[in-house]
């Protein structure tokens, strides 16, 4: 029942950290904002579902349950299709970048929350 817990609240967790994000950009009011938070749901859902449980699994047959083994991947994954599809557009260099280390501080964010969960070492 865990496993479920970490992963329904870690994937909706994304959206007040979206939300945060898009508050500092500018773009809060945007007319798309619902179809927006809408398809970062359902990116972290399907993150969930097919990165973090199989990972969350093979790290439990080993015995591992260390934060950086989900946050770092979380950080990494989200950072590089974030950078390889660029789903804010085309832009420069710059804002690339910036797109990345935003997304991949969601992506680090949830996997923390979802590590935070499912492990149960946030209560020791």
């Amino acid at each position: 029942m865990r496993i479920v817990i970490a992963s329904v609240v870690s994937s909706l967790f994304v959206l007040p950290l979206y939300l945060v994000i898009l508050a500092l950009s500018g773009e809060l009011n945007n007319a798309l904002l619902a179809p927006m938070l809408l398809a970062a749901w359902l990116v972290s859902a399907a993150t969930i579902f097919f990165i973090a449980l199989p990972l969350h699994f093979i790290l439990k047959v080993y015995g591992k349950s260390y934060a950086a083994l989900y946050v770092v991947p979380g950080f990494s994954l989200a950072a590089a299709l974030t950078y390889v599809v660029e789903p804010f557009g085309q832009d420069g260099n710059y804002w690339l970048l910036w797109q990345c280390l935003a997304m991949g501080f969601l992506g680090a964010s949830v996997a923390g929350v979802f590590w935070s969960i499912a492990s149960n070492e946030s209560a020791t």
